[in-house]
């Protein structure tokens, strides 16, 4: 894998245990968010990413909300949190400087990570044939809507269109009402999660054969795998997955009011109908009009009153808190603000707080994972517009620092 340049001096993480990729250099051109997401997975794991924008900056820069009262590129929340742990330059591939400094720095890399068109790399003589010839383990991850290749291929998109067309709209939400979308991102956050399993699959086989090569991502494809089994049962079993109604047994599943918001709760744990009577101190429960499952069904809506009448007044944590710790299965719908809080996470160090030199103290989210009781590595936070250029250009490619002010006078950087 690359050897380290010394870029990271100024990234000032705070290292717990060691990156599980600290030995590996991505040059990453995506805009957006698949793509970036891709290298900030493995950049907030030690990998050294490069990140390369347009002189005018990637366009999630341009992504509300921005942490000022104007619109402003250095304080978009969206591209600080899909750009952690990176160095940042700015480069306009599309001129001949430009496609010739890209071209050095993938020839010292180990991935290239992009996200144009299909044909476009070539049309900039930047296709992979050629990057491959001046480096022969050079990795070369292709992001697009829906691949390289195909009758698609060329057709425009929307991260609604890609969530529709691969069937995932089709299990959410009521039955009875039109798909629901999926809120944020979530077509072009499935995409990046797995280019970044890619590029690690592809890493793990350029040990064995020595040799990169050219991973077509398409991210319909990634999105047609969630959920996977739909397709496993209607092909063996003709089984078509719908969308449901809310449940029916309001302790089945289905959201319950408290004084402060709601909880929901099972009847799947190991607890008795008996033993959930007793802990609501509810004897109306035994009642043989919910003595099982269809009964519970046939008695829905007297149930649903008689639950609601007992939770009115007591806050949903304390009755998650009592209840998890009597041996039930709830679940309590928490506010964004009390997932932060959550005393959980908390305790796990999930949560890491960066000091971002445009928009002050910032918590991110960690890994989801940890190391020998470790989080794996700091975050540091995202680069500004440029921030790089000098360290990159100068200082790693070569080139004398007064030919910067030339490249950006010609609108190369």
């Amino acid at each position: 894998m690359g050897s380290a340049s010394g870029l990271r001096a100024d990234r000032q993480h705070q290292t717990m245990h060691k990156g599980f990729v600290s030995d590996l250099r991505i040059i990453d051109i995506s805009q957006g968010v698949a793509g970036p997401l891709a290298s900030k997975l493995l950049a907030d794991q030690g990998a050294e990413v490069i990140k390369v924008e347009p002189p005018e900056g990637d366009y999630s820069r341009r992504y509300a909300p921005f942490a000022s009262e104007a619109p402003d590129p250095e304080q978009s929340l969206t591209y600080a949190f899909f750009n952690t742990s990176k160095t940042g330059v700015t480069l306009n591939i599309g001129t001949p400087d430009g496609a010739e400094l890209l071209t050095e720095m993938a020839r010292r890399s180990d991935v290239l990570i992009e996200d144009l068109p299909p044909g476009e790399m070539a049309e900039l003589g930047l296709k992979y044939e050629h990057l491959a010839e001046i480096n022969p383990g050079l990795i070369v991850v292709s992001i697009t809507p829906f691949g390289q290749t195909g009758p698609y291929s060329d057709f425009a998109w929307d991260d609604i269109t890609l969530q529709a067309l691969t069937g995932f709209l089709y299990l959410s939400g009521n039955s009875d009402k039109p798909p629901a979308r999926a809120p944020l991102e979530q077509a072009q956050i499935m995409g990046g999660r797995n280019a970044a399993n890619a590029i690690m699959l592809a890493v793990l086989e350029r040990e064995m054969s020595g040799l990169g090569q050219h991973v077509d991502l398409s991210i319909a494809e990634a999105v047609a795998t969630e959920p996977p089994f739909q397709f496993t049962h209607y092909s063996f079993l003709g089984i078509i997955s719908k969308r449901t109604r809310r449940v029916n047994v309001p302790v089945d599943g289905d959201f319950l009011p408290c004084r402060d918001g709601y909880i929901t709760m099972a009847s799947s744990g190991g607890n008795t109908w008996e033993e959930l009577a007793v802990f609501f101190d509810t004897p109306e429960l035994l009642d043989d009009r919910f003595a099982d499952r269809l009964n519970r069904s046939n008695n829905a809506e007297e149930l649903n009153e008689l639950m609601v009448s007992r939770l009115s007044d007591r806050n949903k944590h304390d009755v998650f808190d009592a209840g998890m710790k009597s041996g039930f299965v709830f679940g309590v719908a928490q506010t964004p603000q009390e997932v932060l809080d959550c005393p959980h996470l908390e305790d796990r160090e999930y949560y890491q707080r960066v000091q971002h030199p445009e928009m002050g103290a910032l918590r991110y989210t960690g890994s989801g994972f940890r190391v020998d009781g470790e989080q794996c590595i700091g975050i540091s936070p995202s680069p500004r517009l440029g921030q790089h250029n000098v360290e990159v250009f100068c200082d790693w490619l070569g080139r004398p620092r007064e030919s910067l002010d030339r490249l950006r006078a010609a609108g190369v950087i």
